[in-house]
């Protein structure tokens, strides 16, 4: 009997071996013969070096597979290997112990009916498929799924999709260089696992560790980002235009989080390196450029509520070096900075409400408006050294910022002679007015007209709207800014003739108090500068611009500045140019709700005033003194006007009182001067000066001799070193004398071998500039012997082109 059972298991045992042999042996054969069948009913050949089923170890493998489609390769693998456990299946549990796939190179192209996958085309079918009723939970067990390990290695994957061109397809490819899929562990709906990438996309490459754990309440993702690189031309398919013709670097390393309940999202982020380098992205109106921009991320929360609003919070920080936002033309710049850091950035933003802090604002090299013309690229609005901005918080209903600090401040106010600023760049074209015919083809008809008017039996229910119902404007709080460094403001105004430049250098500017939300706020303003090389400006003035009433307490010194410059602005009211003159001028005045308390204390040295505009049949009164003549007569003895101008009345309709105007005039009319005395006092000096009897007038004239200069010498010589020195001790032995001196050029002065008949503009220009620069050495050289730059007045520099004319400086002491 145990001899039967022997034989018999032995038998069974022979039998089941056998099976397994041929199974082992036909599988191959049929799989491929099954495989081949199937792709060439695709019109594809498949071709594989080997295929393998073990039953003793359950393992399935294969060797170089490939497919192709008309001699194109459309699937290749270099290896594959599966191992099962096969006797846990028995207790309803899926044990996979790898799974190893080598060199697959997958090809998938979208076909205008459908996608073709390796080889295989697979159409459209919009028809849904019935699914099965789900099953009974109740009565079912899960199934345990347990995969230890799944890797890819060396893969590649390429997608060729329809563009809007369909003559252009767009391509992608994607690269796994390993792809380590560890522990996936399920059963039923609840499932956990972990991940490891090293992949290429396009060119780009993205190295990640990433773990998941899902159940029905929660999905919890993590993604460990150790190092993506990516540059937008490797995407730009994905990129509308016209930003995908432009190009940016990317370089992240960081980690994010996903939490998804039933009831919200919460994604939360944070990076140990956000780069992106060589950013040139066009748009529609503004091109960006930026050698680098650095994003820190601290941390980043993003909360997507299944009802509610969307809340945003973020602690992080931004740092940009050599950027610049110009038009896309590129000729005009917005804006452009050396670096600019700001840090720490924190913002919090739920729906439409949202907070902004910024802890510190930091640039160097700031450029605001820099525009171009036919000529070339005028000079910047506004260019900044150094700026720091301390403490700035922004919400809904207004901004705060504590301090503002600039260094090295330029600016260029350029007008030209409509008033336009020209260095104020403005992105898109002005909207151009309707038509006539647009006009009037918008006009409503009388019908349109008629109905739109309320009828009188029943009064209109739109009652106007109440101050209160009116929402509060937003608000600007700064409590200090501060200006110095080597600053300056230069204005240039086209809108007079000749063209006004003037510089205003600025050692130090205070301005505290900006609260547009607060009217009797005060706002600080205090200044220290000078307009050239001599010229003092200083205020301190303090202001309410926002209160119902313009108030004002101001203290303003102005020392030593030159008037002709200024002639085009007083030109057609005196009727006269400004010939010469030096104006010191001091202010105390007050505004107290609207009306005008105080006086100006005005000196003007050696103003006068030449090249009357008024026309002899606008003068009607045969009395009326002329301009010049009133101006003679309030000069005192060194040719100075002094003047104290109480001002007071309301600012909306102002009123001044000249109270000393008349007594002044009578006063400085008496002469004080004798003839003997003169002649006596500047006879030592006769070298440097010469006295003449003015006709009609028992008095003489002092007259200093011009200093000439030989023809394009500009700098001090000998010759006219030894009439500067005897002219200072002139002016050091008349201690309340001042000297007002001319330069004029001549054509002789551009060095050309023939006077040109005609100077043209730029000549003229040339002249200017040598005799100014004439000028100023003459000045320099009198100061360097002690003498006080408010005694020397320069007049404005001349031109004199008459024939005999020689390069000089004329001189009134």
């Amino acid at each position: 009997m145990q001899r039967i059972i022997r034989r018999t298991i032995l038998t069974l045992f022979i039998v089941l071996v056998s099976l397994l042999l041929i199974i082992w042996g036909l599988t191959p054969v049929i799989a491929r013969t099954v495989l081949e069948d199937f792709f060439a009913e695709n019109g594809a050949t498949f071709t594989a070096e080997s295929l393998s089923l073990n039953p003793f170890t359950t393992e399935v493998g294969a060797e170089d597979l490939k497919v192709t489609l008309d001699n194109d390769l459309e699937f290749k693998l270099d290896g594959f290997r599966l191992a099962l456990s096969l006797l846990p299946l028995f207790e309803k549990k899926v044990i996979v112990d790898q799974i190893e796939v080598r060199g697959l190179q997958l090809d998938i192209t979208q076909l205008s009916d459908g996608w073709q996958i390796a080889g295989v085309k697979i159409g459209d079918n919009n028809a849904e498929e019935e699914t099965p009723p789900p099953e009974d939970e109740s009565t079912s067990t899960p199934w345990d799924v347990l995969l230890p390990s799944i890797v890819f290695t060396n893969s590649r994957i390429n997608v060729t999709r329809l563009g809007q061109d369909a003559d252009t397809p767009l391509h992608d490819e994607l690269t796994l260089n390993e792809l380590q899929v560890s522990n996936i562990e399920g059963q039923g709906l609840n499932w956990k696992g972990a991940a490891t990438l090293s992949a290429v996309a396009n060119g780009a490459t993205l190295d990640l560790g990433s773990s998941f754990r899902y159940t029905p309440e929660q999905l919890l993702l993590w993604l460990d980002i150790k190092l993506l690189t990516a540059s937008l031309d490797q995407f730009s398919h994905y990129v509308p235009a016209p930003m995908n013709q432009g190009n940016l670097n990317v370089t992240l390393v960081g980690e994010v989080v996903v939490n998804q309940k039933p009831d919200n999202l919460i994604v939360t982020a944070t990076t140990k390196q956000f780069d992106i380098d060589r950013i040139s992205l066009p748009a529609a109106d503004l091109a960006i450029e930026s050698e680098r921009t650095q994003l820190g991320i601290n941390s980043l929360q993003l909360k997507v509520p299944q009802q509610g609003d969307v809340a945003l919070v973020l602690d992080g920080a931004i740092s940009s070096f050599n950027s610049r936002i110009s038009d896309v033309t590129g000729k005009n710049l917005l804006a452009s900075w050396d670096s600019l850091k700001v840090s720490p950035l924190q913002t919090s933003a739920v729906g439409s409400d949202f907070t902004l802090s910024i802890g510190q604002v930091d640039s160097t090299g700031l450029t605001a408006s820099q525009a171009s013309n036919d000529s070339g690229q005028l000079p910047a609005l506004v260019h900044l050294g150094k700026l720091i901005v301390d403490k700035i918080d922004v919400s809904p209903a207004g901004a705060e910022i504590d301090q503002v600090h600039i260094s090295n401040l330029e600016s260029h106010v350029i007008m030209d002679k409509s008033r336009q600023l020209t260095t104020l760049v403005a992105l898109g074209s002005p909207e151009q007015p309707p038509s006539t015919e647009e006009e009037a083809t918008s006009e409503p008809s009388p019908s349109k007209q008629e109905n739109t008017e309320p009828s009188s039996e029943q009064p209109s229910s739109e009652q106007p709207e109440t101050p209160n119902d009116a929402s509060e404007p937003f608000y600007v709080i700064l409590h200090q800014l501060s200006v110095d460094g080597e600053s300056s403001v230069h204005l240039t105004d086209g809108g007079v003739t000749p063209a006004l430049e003037r510089t205003l250098f600025i050692n130090s500017l205070t301005v505290e108090g900006i609260n547009t939300k607060d009217p009797q706020q005060a706002i600080h303003v205090v200044l220290d500068g000078k307009t050239d090389k001599y010229s003092i400006v200083k205020t301190d003035t303090r202001l309410y611009p926002f209160a119902e009433k313009l108030s004002l307490d101001t203290r303003t010194e102005l020392t030593e500045a030159q008037m002709p410059p200024f002639s085009p602005y007083v030109a057609e009211a005196l009727g006269y140019d400004i010939e010469s003159g030096q104006l010191d001028m001091n202010i105390a005045l007050t505004i107290d709700q609207g009306i005008l308390d105080g006086k100006t204390m005005l000196t003007m040295r050696e103003f006068d005033l030449s090249g009357s505009k008024v026309k002899e049949d606008n003068v009607k009164d045969a009395s009326a003194i002329p301009l010049n003549v009133a101006v003679g007569m309030l000069k005192d003895s060194q040719d100075n006007i002094e003047l104290e101008i109480p001002m007071s009345g309301n600012i909306d309709d102002p009123e001044f009182g000249w109270g000393s105007f008349l007594s002044i005039i009578f006063k400085k009319a008496l002469f004080k001067a004798t003839t003997s005395y003169v002649m006596q006092t500047f006879v030592p000096y006769a070298n440097v000066i010469s006295i003449a009897q003015i006709a009609g007038e028992q008095m003489l004239k002092v007259r200093v001799e011009p200093l000439k200069f030989p023809a394009t010498q500009t700098a001090i010589e000998a010759e006219q070193k030894a009439f500067l020195e005897e002219l200072a001790k002139l002016m050091k032995d008349k201690e309340d004398a001042q000297l007002k001196a001319c330069p004029y050029a001549t054509p002789a002065d551009l060095g050309l071998p023939q006077p040109p008949a005609a100077l043209s503009d730029e000549q003229l220009k040339t002249l200017k500039e040598i005799s100014s620069t004439r000028g100023e050495a003459v000045k320099d050289f009198l100061i360097s012997q002690d003498i006080k730059s408010s005694r020397v007045l320069l007049c404005s520099p001349g031109v004199d082109s008459e024939a005999k004319a020689e390069p000089r400086l004329e001189f009134d002491l």
